[in-house]
């Protein structure tokens, strides 16, 4: 475990009574409040080292929300700091003014009470928990709520903001917390109408500088008409006014609204790929760090999905805009749940149980890539190949040579040289389990943040596998590949006498 030494430098008076009041301790924008009867309020996961000039003592404070006196600070890193008074720290560390244009349900919008909720909101106020800051939210129009960033108004912007290569020039971004894909809405009833393409010679509405209003704009021939705020498109639209909106997430709360849901529908699947992430002024890279790390704990400990299901109902993070416009009726759908070396997967046919299953799946890991390096030991243990109770299918040099055709010895370790054809990994990867390999922790997974693949596909009334569509990538193209190949081994049986949809979910 890390350990922090910081060493205060402060008056003699401060040094006689540092522990009869409280103190804050500040270090890169954390607060640490140690009170006087050996408890302390919000710190860090490492333990903290203290001192004061003139003192051979040193104490530590634990993650059990205790401090002791000990002996040594040995390979301490030393790290000098000015206090500030709590007073001060407040104002000038504590709290962060964040913007939202709060017209944007359920995304921030302004309640019946007239308070400003939504999923930013709740997310932010966990953030702010998280990292231990205070938040001030600021209603502001989105038509100049850059401008306000940029000219230090607030320092952040939690309002559904897409990130861009545009926007990227001009300010800086948190990790991105959820995908919401823009969708097309029209009156019900409306038929011909699955893309924008199909509304050439009509008139779209979405809000005002959104990556709705520039993907309508992309469409030659369909008139844009942008609003102020997304219900007002939804109005026009219920009223006739305009032949359908373009918008995120929002589409499916507003279709939630007494005033829509029996006027409105969402016609095809999400067409961009857009993930939203929380603003800040270019080169504030303070605010960042501290929305990063509250983003990475609220991520962690399973908030995020929790406000996700709040709010929206979907499952997780990764797939807010993945919840396509299945044409079957949810309470009439299968749902197969599978666990494999530590991965998951999830397969939704539509029909009902009697007329739709699976037949026969095959392991989807044993087509991922193969590591880039093993060692001499794990490969000189790879045995025969043998089925049970003790017939030899390969020997245990003759899968060697196989392995050495993608691999070359580096020392004391066998280093991969080749690309491995997916038709070719199954038998390796077979040999390395053989050989006592952890699957579970397989280099193609360790220590990254890779988003679940989707894959979207139909099962025709001749149990023929057609239209198998990514949906969503892992954010690596050699995995999504691998999945897709694996996932096309598979078959089923559909006794509905229609073609039918599916969705395949694998996630690490």
């Amino acid at each position: 475990m890390r350990r922090v030494l910081i060493v205060f430098i402060f008056c003699l008076i401060a040094v006689v009574s540092v522990f009869s009041q409280e103190i804050l301790l500040i270090y890169e924008g954390q607060r640490f409040l140690l009170h006087s009867d050996q408890t302390w309020e919000f710190i860090d996961e490492n333990d903290i080292i203290i001192s004061y000039p003139g003192s051979d003592s040193y104490y530590i404070i634990k993650s059990d929300h205790t401090w002791r006196k000990i002996d040594s600070v040995e390979n301490a890193q030393i790290i000098l700091l000015i206090p500030l008074s709590i007073e001060q720290a407040k104002q000038k560390n504590s709290k962060i003014i964040i913007a939202t244009d709060a017209t944007w349900p359920p995304m921030e919008y302004v309640d019946e009470n007239k308070n400003i909720v939504g999923f930013d909101i709740d997310l932010v106020n966990e953030i702010a928990k998280a990292a231990g800051f205070e938040v001030e939210i600021k209603n502001t129009a989105w038509d100049g709520i850059f401008a306000g960033l940029a000219a230090g108004n607030y320092q952040a912007i939690a309002s559904s903001v897409t990130i861009t290569d545009e926007r990227k020039k001009t300010m800086d971004f948190s990790e991105p917390y959820v995908n919401a894909g823009q969708v097309l809405v029209v009156r019900k009833g409306t038929t011909g109408v699955t893309t924008l393409a199909d509304m050439v010679g009509k008139k779209v509405g979405a809000q005002i500088g959104t990556t709705g209003a520039i993907e309508v704009g992309k469409v030659q021939g369909v008139q844009l008409k942008t609003y102020d705020e997304v219900g007002l498109a939804f109005e026009d639209l219920a009223n006739g006014n305009i032949d359908g909106v373009v918008a995120p997430i929002a589409a499916n709360f507003a279709l939630q609204n007494a005033s829509y849901k029996d006027k409105l529908m969402i016609v095809g699947k999400p067409f961009t790929d857009e993930w939203l992430a929380f603003a800040f002024k270019k080169g504030d890279t303070k605010t960042q760090k501290l929305f990063n790390d509250g983003l990475a704990k609220v991520k962690s400990s399973g908030k995020l999905d929790e406000i996700i299901k709040k709010w929206f109902k979907y499952q997780d993070s990764n797939e807010l805009n993945l919840e396509k416009m299945m044409q079957w009726d949810k309470s009439q759908s299968v749902t197969i749940l599978k666990t494999e070396k530590g991965n998951s997967v999830e397969t939704t046919l539509g029909g009902s149980p009697e007329k739709v299953g699976q037949s026969l799946y095959v392991p989807v890991y044993l087509n991922m890539p193969l590591p880039s390096s093993i060692s001499a030991d794990l490969f000189n243990a790879i045995p025969d190949e043998i089925i049970p109770p003790h017939t030899i299918i390969t020997s245990a040099e003759a899968r060697k040579q196989i392995f050495l055709n993608y691999y070359i010895k580096s020392g004391n370790e066998y280093v991969l040289k080749n690309l491995v054809p997916l038709d070719v990994r199954e038998k390796l990867w077979e040999m390395l389990e053989d050989a006592g390999y952890n699957v579970e922790l397989a280099d193609y997974k360790a220590g990254r943040s890779l988003s679940p693949v989707v894959i979207g596909f139909s099962i025709t009334k001749n149990r023929q596998l057609r239209a198998v569509e990514l949906l969503q990538s892992s954010g690596d193209p050699d995995i999504d590949a691998a999945v897709i190949y694996g996932f096309k081994r598979a078959s089923f049986w559909n006794k509905s006498g229609d073609t039918i949809q599916g969705r395949f979910v694998y996630r690490f």
